[in-house]
C-alpha cells in the first residue's frame, strides 16, 4: 500500500526519489503489487498517481468521506522508475 504526502510544492520529487519509493517494495520486498488509495474528490492526487504509472483497478462506492475510493495499482513489470538502470545505489532492474 503506498501513501504519499507532500508539502503542497512540486519539489519534494524527483527521480531518485521514485526510483526509492519503488525499489524498497519490488525488489528489496519483494512484493508484485503496489496499491495506491485515492478519494474520488482529490483529482490531483489521481492524475499524479496516473502520472507516475499507476493504473486505476477499482472503484469502491461510497466508501470515503467525500465518496468513492479509486483504487490504483502498479505491478513491479509496470514500473518505470527501476529502469533508471544502476544510477541509484549500484542497483538495476531485478532480473
Amino acid at each position: 500500500m503506498l501513501h504519499i504526502a507532500t508539502d503542497g510544492t512540486k519539489r519534494w520529487m524527483n527521480r531518485e526519489y521514485l526510483w526509492f519509493v519503488f525499489y524498497f517494495p519490488f525488489v528489496q520486498l519483494g512484493v508484485t503489487k503496489i496499491i495506491a488509495p485515492v478519494e474520488s474528490s482529490n483529482s490531483v492526487c489521481a492524475r499524479f498517481v496516473e502520472h507516475i504509472g499507476f493504473t486505476l483497478e477499482a472503484t469502491l462506492k461510497d466508501c470515503a468521506p467525500n465518496g468513492d475510493m479509486l483504487i490504483y495499482t502498479m505491478r513491479e513489470d509496470q514500473c518505470k522508475w527501476l529502469n533508471l538502470g544502476g544510477k541509484y545505489r549500484g542497483e538495476g532492474k531485478r532480473s
